[in-house]
């Protein structure tokens, strides 16, 4: 997305008056004039701030973008909160002021999610299952953070000092997917672990190696799965891993998986043939004691309570297999609120210790309940921050890898969701999930990257117009100690999630999004005009202060370790009892409009951010004419001492008439030496000489020097 005007560059107004603190650098306002430090700029934006609701200024942003003529206005209200000559002049506080939950709202619970660790495969032996001999890489389960398995290390004799057990996470042993299963929709996928290839060679954390997977594939899954399956299905078999993947490989060399449905019943069969063969080969052993993790995301089943599950997803597991396994069933349990008139709102979740931001204590009250006997480790612990307004966050918290989850609630984490942000990760494009964040080089390029995320932020505002989006609670349960608890389970959600959940207008949030989306797209766009500016550090900087905040509209900002100086700049860059995030002291003008920042990052953290591509970002474009080179001057000096360009020649205007002499004579006189001025011959006269550079005083006495971009020809710039 491009802006639609041009920025113009307002008259810079008339320095105020000084506000010295001591000897500092000039800050520069293009609105407040001229402050000696950045210090005496911030007094000041305290002394004359204003407090203004959600709504207000929405309404404030809008009429300056439809009344100003200057686009450094409208990004300066837009991330800075400063409200320029439109209405009357000053600094904004923004408070995001939502609306409690009334009486007798509006309740939905529904399961989104289950994992489930179990010996059987779970399917249903009648239904149809989706195999797949060579999977997708992205299919390995990963997750490291959650469940796990208690494993037995070293010998198998008693008396080995060496042996122990240990609670390894999912995500650390080495799997693969097998099969999808679930009805029509195939919901569910089943990851086959082998636990006896931790650590074995070539072996990367979770990921088979290849020769694992050959050897999987040829000795063991193929085979048994002919021995197995209907003479019909035999023919459709494989030969090989290795005519898997021809198979699969198209004529652009990529991979299409497409699976192979096989009545559930033979490959049941084939799994039973599977750990027989294992016992009886020693090569097979490092597949031993393999075991299957089947689990599925999104499902968003509406339920009247936990216990449902049984019947809710009868047609896609078996039951038999879930119910033995209670203790490995893991289901998120999630409540949504709404008001019951039907309104158009946005539920968020307040911080409980407002002004503090990014501490547990901030949802220490909503998160208690659930753990009454353990004592929550800050660690464990993530803010979400929701818009930039310190006064709303969300959260999630996860206990420790566990079995029987934590506490005598059998809670293993609690996530608080604010659902409006669904539209940004969920859409139908081909499949293709859309990242929460831009990159900061994608910023700095400012090319299709950028323009797509833009504009796909831009569409999905104007589709949540006008709808609803609930107030999000989700608890990750142990099936076996949580079934048991259900109702009480059920009025601890509800009370937690009505007294620290509040809703905003979804038009208020809407415009929010369109104003800050249209501020940093204005200072990417500006930016991408500055080539010398945008690969300097103070450039590279605001770029980096753009992704941020990009980040950080819909989601919580980057929370890479890099990016940890970038919010602590954040934080310190705005009063701690301010609202919402503004940069007044960090985005700063140059009096032609353009935008940099005042206080650039440190390089080592810089390098860190663009890592691969910091060598590029940091070179200028060998056709960047940010500061144009007027030749004319240059013309006169070289005219002046004697040597004149044929490119300075060639691009001098119309040559002036030239007073030539009279051709002397061949005999040398004394009286001819200077002819008379009588005998000048007109100018009309006189044929057209070489031409020249005009020499013009005028020129050279209203030319600004301070234009030229000295350093790059080699001119100190003491000098």
């Amino acid at each position: 997305m491009s802006a639609s005007r041009s920025p113009s560059a307002s008259p810079a107004p008339a320095p105020a008056q000084s506000r010295s603190i001591g000897i500092g650098r000039t800050f520069t306002h293009p609105i407040h004039g001229n402050f000696t430090s950045i210090k005496d700029y911030a007094r000041y934006r305290r002394q004359n701030l204003s407090e203004v609701s959600l709504s207000e200024y929405n309404r404030i942003l809008k009429h300056t973008m439809d009344s100003s003529e200057s686009l450094t206005e409208d990004a300066l209200l837009a991330l800075s909160g400063i409200r320029g000559r439109i209405g009357a002049p000053g600094h904004l506080n923004v408070l995001a002021s939502p609306l409690p939950v009334a009486p007798n709202p509006l309740v939905q619970y529904d399961i989104d999610s289950i994992v489930l660790e179990s010996v059987d495969p779970p399917f249903i032996a009648t239904n149809s299952v989706s195999l797949f001999v060579c999977p997708w890489l992205r299919d390995i389960y990963s997750d490291s953070s959650s469940f796990g398995r208690v494993i037995e290390f070293g010998t198998l004799e008693e008396d080995d000092e060496l042996s122990y057990t240990a609670l390894v996470p999912y995500g650390k042993i080495p799997n693969r997917c097998l099969a999808y299963f679930g009805g029509e929709r195939d919901q569910f996928k089943m990851n086959i672990f082998f636990p006896l290839a931790i650590d074995y060679e070539g072996v990367k954390k979770n990921q088979l190696s290849t020769e694992l997977n050959i050897e999987f594939v040829d000795c063991l899954l193929l085979p048994c799965l002919r021995r197995c399956v209907s003479p019909f299905l035999q023919s459709q078999v494989p030969l090989s891993y290795r005519h898997v993947m021809s198979l699969q490989r198209s004529d652009h060399g990529q991979f299409n998986f497409i699976p192979a449905n096989i009545p559930g019943s033979d490959l049941l069969a084939t799994i039973d043939l599977m750990r027989e063969k294992i016992r009886a080969s020693e090569r097979l052993a490092v597949f031993g004691d393999f075991f299957f993790v089947s689990y599925a995301h999104g499902l968003k089943r509406p339920v009247e309570n936990l216990s449902a599950f049984t019947t809710e997803f009868q047609n896609d597991i078996n039951m038999r297999v879930a119910h033995a396994r209670s203790s490995e069933l893991f289901i998120d349990f999630a409540i949504e609120i709404l008001p019951r008139d039907g309104s158009n709102v946005c539920g968020v979740w307040i911080n409980n210790a407002f002004p503090y931001v990014g501490d547990i204590r901030c949802h220490m009250p909503a998160l208690s309940p659930f753990f009454p006997s353990v004592q929550l480790a800050a660690g464990k612990y993530r803010y979400d921050g929701v818009l930039g307004f310190r006064s709303l966050a969300g959260c999630g918290y996860k206990a420790s890898p566990s079995v029987d989850g934590s506490g005598e609630l059998g809670v293993h984490s609690v996530k608080m969701y604010s659902s409006f942000k669904r539209p940004f990760f969920h859409r139908n494009s081909g499949g293709t999930r859309h990242a929460k964040e831009l990159s900061a080089y994608d910023a700095w390029a400012y090319e299709s990257v950028a323009d797509n995320y833009i504009s796909f932020a831009n569409s999905t505002v104007h589709s949540m117009r006008g709808r609803p989006f609930p107030a999000r609670l989700e608890l990750t349960v142990s099936y076996g100690v949580a079934g048991e608890i259900e109702e009480h389970l059920k009025s601890l959600m509800l009370q937690v999630i009505t007294n620290h959940s509040r809703f905003l207008r979804t038009d208020d949030v809407c415009d929010f999004l369109s104003g800050r989306l249209y501020g940093l797209d204005l200072v990417m766009e500006n930016l991408k005009r500055q080539p010398r500016t945008r690969s300097s550090p103070a450039g590279l900087s605001l770029v980096v202060l753009v992704s941020y905040m990009v980040s950080g509209l819909v989601s919580r900002p980057k929370d890479d370790w890099y990016y940890q100086d970038v919010n602590a700049r954040c934080v310190r860059s705005f009063c701690r009892d301010e609202d919402l995030l503004f940069i007044p002291y960090l985005l700063q003008t140059t009096p032609t409009g353009d935008f940099t920042c005042s206080t650039p990052f440190r390089t080592d953290l810089l390098r860190n951010i663009f890592h691969t591509k910091y060598n590029t970002v940091i070179k200028v474009s060998s056709s960047a004419n940010a500061n144009p080179l007027n030749t004319r001057p240059l013309c006169l000096l070289e005219y002046s001492f004697g040597f004149v360009s044929p490119s300075a020649l060639s691009s001098a205007p119309a040559p002036l008439p030239v007073v030539v002499p009279p051709p002397r004579p061949l005999v040398a006189s004394s009286s001819a030496s200077v002819p008379p001025a009588a005998s000048v011959p007109p100018a009309a006269s006189v044929p057209p000489a070489s031409p020249i550079p005009s020499i013009c005083p005028h020129d050279a006495a209203s030319y600004d020097f301070e234009s030229i971009d000295l350093e790059s020809n080699g001119v100190p710039a003491d000098l």
